[in-house]
Order: C-alpha cells, then sequence, then structure tokens
C-alpha cells in the first residue's frame, strides 16, 4: 500500500505541469544540468555530451552542478540512487515500476518545472539523455561525419511524461575489424597517439551512447609498420595492452568482449607470440602455458564489464590443429570447459553467472554441427556468410538454450581474393538486413547482435539502421527497410530534400547491390556490354543528381553531405564507369581501333573523380581531420584501370637523371641520392620540397614511371607525382625488389628501397614537366620512363 501510495504522488508531481514546452536557452540563459557526485560514470559523460550538444546549438554550455538547481534543470538519475532527484519531488524515494528491474528502460518527465530524465539502471540513463539530444535535432554523427545542428539563440525542448520501453537485443554490438586499413593510421595521426588508444577510442564509445550500442569487439591488430598497410614507423599495440582503453570502456558503460576466435579476451593474433616467444601456440600442444596466459588476461579484465568468448580455433584466424588420430571435437569440449573453469576461479563464482558466448564461425559451424558441447548458459552467436545472409538458426533445442542466441554479422570482411574483400563502401542493402534479422528474432535469437563494421567509416547509414533495428525491430520489415533511409535524410539533412536523398540512396544500392564496389575487378561479376553501358549511364546520372541536392543545401551540411552521400556515390560511379571504358579500350585495341585511345583517356578520367574523391577525403575535409581514412593502394578497385593503348610510333623516352633535376629545398641531393625532409613526420602537398624535369617525348598518351625509392609506406601519401601540373594517378602499383614485379608478400618483407610504378596520365607530344613533391621522409635513388604496355 505504502509503495501505490508513494507512486501515485510521483504521478501526481509528473502530472502538474503548466504546458510540456522546456526552455533550455534563452537571452543567453542556459538551463544547468544536474546530477549526483556519486552517480555511475556514465551518468557524468552523457551530462558532459549533453551540454556540449546544447553548446553546437545555441553558443552557450550549461553548467554540471552536483545539487538541486534553484531555476528549472535537467536532472540525470538512475531510478532509487539519484538523491537530487529525490530532494526536487519531495519524497526519499521515487519508486517506478515501469524502470525498476528493467534493462536500459529510461523516462522523461517534468517534475516542479525541471525535466528529469531516470533510468532504470546507469546506461539507460545514458540513452535517455541523449535521447534529449536527438529531439534537439543532434545527429549520432554529429563528430564522425561533421553533422553540426542547425544553430539556434533559444532552445525549447517539449517534453512529455513518457516511459521508453528497453531495447528488444539485451547486447548489441560492433567489431572492430581490419582497423589497419584506415581506422588505426588515421586515430594515430589525429589523436597524436602511438596506438589505438583511449583517445580514439573515448569518440567511439561516445558514438555507440549515442547510437545506444553496448558492447564491443575492439580492434584485433598490432602493427601498421606493413610496407603496404603501414604508415607508422613503429609497432602498435592491441586493446589490452594500451593503457586507459578498458578504463575509458568502464566511464563509458560499454561491455567489453572479444572476436569468435579470441578466447577469454586474447588476441590471438599477436599477444601469444609477444609473450611466449617460439612456444607452440594452442590447449592441445601447450596446454598449461595456453591456459595460464588465458587466466592472466582474465585477472586483468576483471573489474570491467564483459561478455567472455569461449574460442578454441587456432592462433589468429584459422582452424585449429591437432594430430591425426586425434579428435578434433574432444579437445574443442575439453578446451572450453577449461576455460569455465579459469573464469569460475578467478570470479569465485559459478561460471554460469558469468555472461559467456561461443560463435560457431567458418569451421566451427561444421564441427558444432558434428558434436561441439556447449554448456546451457553459454550464448550462442550464430554467424552470416561474411555478406548479409545467415548460414544458420538455432532450432527448437538450441531455441530452449538459457544463455539464449545471438547474431555475428558483417558490414566489411577481408577474405581471401577479390571476391573475398569489402573493405571499402559498405553496400549491405537494408531490406536484407532486416530480413535476416527478423528471422532471427523468429527464431529466438535476440541476445546479442554484433556487426563487423571495419573502420566504421563508409557504413554510418546502415549502423544507424543495425542499432535502430536492434533497439525496435517493428517499425523495419524486409518491405519497409529501405524507406528508412528518407526517415534518416529527413532528420540528418533537411525535410525539402529528404524524398531525393534517399532516393539517391536507393538507387545507389540498386547498383551496387549484385557487383558490390570491392568486386568490380573480379570476372564473375562483370556484365555484357549493353548492361554495362546501361549501368553507366546510371552512375553518370546519379552523380547529376547528387550534385543537383548538394547545391541546395545549406554550407554547414555540405561536409556530412559528402561524408554520407557524394563521396560514395562519385567515387564507386567513378571506379564502375572507369571499368568498363579500360575493358572497352582494351577490346578495341586488340582489333587495332585507335578509339582505343580515347576510350582510355575516358576511363582514367573516371578513374581520377575516384581518386579526387578521396584525396579530398584524406586532406582537405575538415582541414585533414580525416586523414588517412580511405582509400589506400592495397585497396583493389583505387588501382588503375587496365586500358588499352595504341601508340602511332614506337615511344623515344628520355633517360632521367637525379643530377639534372630542378631541386627546391627542403628536399636536396644527397650523397647521389633526393631526399626529401626529415624533421617531422609529416608535410603538406608543396611544403617538403621538390624535383623536376623538362623533357620532350615524340609520342602523345601513357608512359610508366618507374621510381627507386625508399619510404615509410608505398601508399600516396610520401610522394604527389604531376606531369605538366595535373596530378596524376595517386596509388603506386605494387611492385617488388624487381621493376614490374607485384608480389605484395615479398614487398612486405624486403627491406630498404623499392622499384615502384606510377602511371603518367596525359603525356603530351612535344616539351613535358614531371615534378616529384615529398610529404613524409623518402629518398629516390633512380628513375626511369618506360613505354606502357597493356598489362595482364
Amino acid at each position: 500500500m505504502k509503495n501505490v501510495l508513494v507512486l501515485s504522488f510521483l504521478l501526481v508531481v509528473m502530472s502538474a505541469w503548466c504546458d510540456s514546452s522546456f526552455t533550455i536557452l534563452k537571452n543567453g540563459n542556459v538551463a544547468p544540468i544536474c546530477v549526483d557526485a556519486d552517480a555511475a560514470p556514465v551518468l557524468h559523460e552523457a551530462a558532459r555530451m549533453l551540454a556540449e550538444d546544447i553548446e553546437a546549438i545555441g553558443g552557450v554550455r550549461p553548467a554540471i552542478v552536483h545539487a538541486v538547481s534553484a531555476k528549472p534543470a535537467i536532472y540525470l538519475g538512475q531510478v532509487g540512487k539519484s538523491a537530487l532527484i529525490q530532494q526536487l519531488a519531495g519524497r526519499e524515494t521515487l519508486p517506478v515500476k515501469q524502470l525498476t528491474g528493467g534493462w536500459e528502460r529510461f523516462l522523461h518527465a517534468r517534475v516542479n518545472g525541471s525535466v528529469v530524465v531516470m533510468g532504470s539502471d546507469p546506461r539507460g540513463t545514458a540513452y535517455g539523455t541523449l535521447e534529449l539530444s536527438r529531439m534537439l535535432g543532434i545527429s549520432p554523427w554529429i563528430w564522425w561525419a561533421d553533422l553540426p545542428p542547425e544553430p539556434r539563440t533559444e532552445i525549447e525542448l517539449s517534453v512529455s511524461d513518457k516511459v521508453f520501453a528497453g531495447p528488444a537485443v539485451q547486447y548489441r554490438g560492433i567489431f572492430i575489424n581490419d582497423e589497419d586499413n584506415h581506422l588505426r593510421p588515421w586515430a594515430c595521426n589525429y589523436f597524436n597517439e602511438e596506438h589505438l588508444g583511449p583517445k580514439a577510442y573515448e569518440k567511439i564509445y561516445e558514438l555507440m551512447l549515442r547510437l545506444r550500442a553496448n558492447y564491443l569487439w575492439p580492434a584485433m591488430h598490432n602493427r601498421t609498420n606493413s610496407r603496404i598497410w603501414g604508415q607508422l614507423p613503429h609497432k602498435t599495440f592491441p586493446f589490452h595492452y594500451v593503457e586507459g582503453n578498458r578504463e575509458m570502456a568502464n566511464r563509458f558503460g560499454i561491455i567489453i568482449g572479444s572476436s569468435h576466435h579470441e578466447p577469454l579476451h586474447r588476441n590471438t593474433l599477436h599477444e601469444w607470440g609477444d609473450e611466449n616467444g617460439r612456444e607452440k601456440y594452442g590447449y592441445y600442444a601447450n596446454k598449461e602455458l595456453f591456459l595460464e596466459w588465458l587466466k592472466k588476461r582474465v585477472v586483468e579484465a576483471k573489474e570491467c564489464d564483459n561478455i567472455f568468448t569461449l574460442a578454441m580455433r587456432g592462433s589468429g584466424d584459422s582452424g585449429i590443429k591437432v594430430p591425426d588420430g586425434v579428435d578434433v571435437i574432444d579437445v574443442i569440449n575439453e578446451g572450453i570447459l577449461a576455460q569455465r573453469q579459469i573464469l569460475a576461479d578467478v570470479f569465485k563464482k559459478p561460471a554460469q553467472e558469468i555472461p559467456q558466448i561461443f560463435v560457431p564461425y567458418s569451421e566451427v559451424l561444421k564441427q558444432f554441427n558434428e558434436g561441439l558441447i556447449i554448456p546451457e548458459d553459454v550464448t550462442l552467436v550464430w554467424p552470416d556468410n561474411n555478406s548479409g545472409t545467415m548460414r544458420q538458426y538455432p532450432d527448437a533445442d538450441q531455441q530452449a538454450r538459457s544463455g539464449g542466441n545471438g547474431v555475428y554479422y558483417h558490414f566489411q570482411h577481408l577474405g581471401p581474393g577479390i571476391s573475398g574483400r569489402t573493405t571499402w563502401l559498405n553496400s549491405t542493402p537494408l531490406d536484407l538486413i532486416a530480413k535476416e534479422h527478423h528471422a532471427a528474432l523468429q527464431a529466438k535469437t535476440d541476445k546479442l547482435w554484433v556487426v563487423n563494421v571495419g573502420d566504421i567509416k563508409h557504413a554510418e547509414k546502415e549502423l544507424e539502421f543495425y542499432m535502430d533495428l536492434a533497439w525496435d525491430p517493428a517499425p523495419w520489415t524486409e518491405e519497409t527497410a529501405m524507406s528508412y533511409y528518407q526517415a534518416w535524410a529527413a532528420r540528418t539533412f533537411e525535410a525539402d530534400s529528404a524524398a531525393e536523398i534517399a532516393s539517391i540512396q536507393s538507387d545507389f544500392i540498386d547498383l551496387i547491390r549484385f557487383c558490390r564496389a570491392e568486386y568490380i575487378d573480379a570476372d564473375k561479376y562483370q556484365f555484357e556490354r549493353d548492361e554495362e553501358i546501361q549501368r553507366t549511364e546510371k552512375w553518370q546520372e546519379l552523380i547529376s543528381r547528387t550534385d543537383a541536392v548538394s547545391a541546395r543545401l545549406p554550407a554547414r551540411l555540405q561536409d556530412a553531405y559528402f561524408h554520407l552521400i557524394a563521396y560514395p556515390v562519385k567515387a564507386c560511379a567513378g571506379l564502375h564507369s572507369s571499368r568498363y571504358l579500360a575493358k572497352r579500350s582494351r577490346e578495341l585495341s586488340e582489333q587495332g581501333s585507335p578509339e582505343a585511345n580515347e576510350l582510355a583517356r575516358k576511363a582514367y578520367a573516371q578513374f581520377m573523380v575516384a581518386q579526387q574523391m578521396a584525396d579530398y577525403f584524406n586532406n582537405d575535409l575538415q582541414n585533414g581531420k580525416w586523414y588517412k581514412m580511405t582509400a589506400i593502394a592495397n585497396y583493389i578497385p583505387f588501382r588503375p584501370p587496365v586500358v588499352g593503348w595504341r601508340y602511332e610510333i614506337e615511344p623515344k623516352l628520355p633517360k632521367l637523371s637525379l643530377s639534372t633535376a630542378r631541386i627546391e629545398a627542403p628536399m636536396q641531393l644527397v650523397d647521389g641520392a633526393l631526399s626529401g625532409p626529415t624533421e617531422q613526420p609529416r608535410y603538406a602537398p608543396g611544403e617538403g620540397g621538390s624535383a623536376s624535369w623538362t623533357f620532350t617525348s615524340n609520342v602523345e598518351g601513357f608512359i610508366a614511371l618507374d621510381l627507386f625509392v625508399d619510404c615509410p609506406s608505398v601508399l600516396n601519401d610520401s610522394l604527389y607525382v604531376t606531369l605538366n601540373g595535373q596530378r596524376t594517378t595517386v596509388e603506386w602499383l605494387l611492385n617488388a625488389v624487381e621493376p614490374g614485379m607485384r608480389d605484395s608478400k615479398a614487398l612486405n618483407r624486403q627491406k630498404g628501397p623499392l622499384w615502384q610504378t606510377v602511371l603518367l596520365l596525359d603525356l603530351k607530344k612535344g616539351r613535358n614537366t614531371l615534378t616529384l613533391a615529398t610529404c613524409e621522409p623518402v629518398r629516390i635513388l633512380d628513375l626511369k620512363l618506360s613505354r606502357l604496355s597493356n598489362p595482364d
């Protein structure tokens, strides 16, 4: 009876409104944000984020105070644990049945003229706080896509008494994977950290809170000093080796896990070798050392909010190896039980009380179906086929497991062969995502969803959809999912342009639905000639429509529009068109037709559209904020198209000498080599010095420039090459020790200088000027011009 009376009083207090409108900012006066000093850290982070969002709109940042305010304010607190909200309401406790015992639920209410956000738990309160930001027009991508809100001098917020139900899926996570492509080098450069560390993860955790995600498989690689991938001169560490990464997760209420092949938070790809040298890896091969190694990590991570992965694969992302005659199923079953015993010993409680998952990914799915015994309380996380279609759902018995079931899904994947790579633009259709996940819900697969997002960038729309679907799947079925784009565009950009933006995005997905951006060089995805012509025309039309919308949007939305719409559309259009035109030029060249040259030029012009998009993204967008974040040399579609070219006469190309170059400081000729500056790691184009040559050609068209060069990486950011003032294709053609070789493994192993080939566009008949400008410390030991043949 007492609880009923208290609840009735609370409802009376909450209902005593003059109206639902709450003034946050007027005449320079801003409502403070009140949060208990001893509240969970995530509440303080959410309060800070809300204050920053209000400042982004109105230019004034609210004070965050730890006392009851004398004027109307915004109060944040967990049910039953906020003394400030209790004081505001005039009672010691405010029990709310709709929240008590719930998972990540929250309410908004007006109490005595103020706004109250109350959650069933700390994350629920944080989500409720950032729901206010959404209501104010703040995008989850405010930082990650440079999407500022519309400025206002007065801020009013309509707050109704509302209880928000918790999520449909309990654990909603992302897997940061293959981060050596872009995320790690970008982060190390932008945050000036040696590793993918707490400054970068702070921004990732902020994004996760805004998207209402709560679970992370951290980045798993530990180095970027590879000659192909590498842009850093040092070895970098995986997540758990970097001080502050776990602690930052705790501050943001993020649950730490690990990927399908990383047992008990252990990075098998690198940590075993780092700590155990050449000792054989694995439970069967080295049981005592292996289990002690796992236990050490569990002890280190004990104070985190964890979901532990049980895994029995080989080192890295490979299958387990046992001798002939040994039953691999028995070995895995025994190893799983040993991992659970470690958890029980460290936490001093039964293993079934500790959250755990098992992911039957790759060959493990076959092993699972052949008789693996996974304890009842462990969540089974079912994988897709790496391209968005689920491999298998749980049967009736598996659906009844106390540990429940989950999904491991892919927006990106780096696998063998061209068609095994989706590491650039996410092109998984929303209707496919909805179809597969509604089927998962029908199969009671709702405990945990985690999606491989690669570097996060270029998957923004789909990731936001994924997390909205996991929170409330009802609105977004296979039939309605594509309409999400219009709702998303309306809140992200402007309502007047939303329909056209949604149409552009839908047409973009239709064009790459059956030929993903990464697959355009794979033979099995070639189209008939008439269809290729139609597709090329559609791509060009899509560029025109994309530019037309951009012309209508205000200046504050231009960068975000480039991030989210223009870059993927125009870069993809350029690459697809260039491949078709290059293919036709090869056909005509084989036929001896001079039209081959015209199409070759057009092919490279389209290729340069894509390159210029990547160039702008990396170097100019937000004054270089996203440097290194997109399009690297080892990424197949960003290699120049293979064209056909017919020379009218045999080219006569001069021999270039380092000693005859016109040199601009700080580049200099030292010991027979052109050397770039070494005082700092990175220069803007033109600031690192240059060398140039003027020569005469008897033909026009294309030539190759071979460079014997020693530089930090083979990417486009060590040297800028221009011919007659026009920047050439910016990516290297990967060679190795000898000119003409394209062996990436040899390239990675090779120390010191390497031969690299750059294709030069638009060689003129007559006088030409070639310029090399350095942006990083480099040494050029030799160079030569050569005839362009038709390479295979």
